[in-house]
């Protein structure tokens, strides 16, 4: 179980965070948004970033997409602002909008994103996006990435197919450590097989 945090949560106590359980289950990862568009830096990244390690917890670093911007540009931005470590999840590309764009032009640049970050840091990234938005713009492609979708209050999410990793399952969650509502994520898997997946351990079938 995970949660994902942005500057919207302000001033995060990590170590309530790692300490907090529910029925015996504790907080797993966080992902931590650190970039948006071309210019945009999460003014709390850098501290959830840190503290979220320190305080033991599984940790992924994602970027909100503009369609708007050179993909290029957003990319740079990203790498120039994480600085990843071992045992830290792939980048994470979050996909809400297409603006202006057919979406066949914004699969093209969501590429661009995808294949510039992947040859910076070796890793596929982990591609975010929600069900109804998947299914309009992104399904069919991209199948040899990750996915997290976002489907709220569903006993499973609707992936039309897709074989995500991780589920946003709810906008409401509370944590010990943060104030109001955060977001609550599932891994789809043991977490020995999360672990596997942080460190990059391809599953043999």
């Amino acid at each position: 179980h995970g949660i994902d945090v942005s500057r919207w949560q302000e001033r995060i106590d990590w170590q309530r965070v790692a300490k907090m359980r529910d029925n015996g289950i504790r907080l797993q990862f966080a992902f931590i948004k650190a970039t948006e568009g071309e210019k945009l830096v999460d003014p709390y990244f850098s501290r959830n970033w840190q503290l979220s390690r320190e305080n033991g917890l599984l940790r992924g670093a994602y970027h909100y997409f503009s369609p708007s911007v050179s993909a290029s540009v957003q990319a740079r931005l990203f790498l120039q602002t994480v600085d990843f470590s071992q045992g830290d999840f792939p980048a994470v590309l979050d996909v809400e909008e297409r603006g202006k764009l057919s979406a066949k032009e914004l699969r093209k640049r969501v590429s661009q994103w995808l294949k510039m970050v992947e040859k910076r840091t070796g890793r596929k990234p982990i591609i975010y996006s929600g069900a109804v938005f998947y299914h309009t713009n992104l399904a069919g492609y991209f199948n040899e990435y990750p996915w997290w979708v976002a489907h709220y209050y569903q006993r499973r999410p609707d992936n039309d197919g897709m074989a995500w990793r991780f589920w946003q399952h709810s906008d409401r969650g509370q944590v010990d450590g943060i104030n109001g509502p955060v977001d609550f994520n599932v891994f789809n898997g043991t977490v020995e097989e999360l672990q596997a997946f942080v460190d990059g351990i391809k599953e043999t079938p």
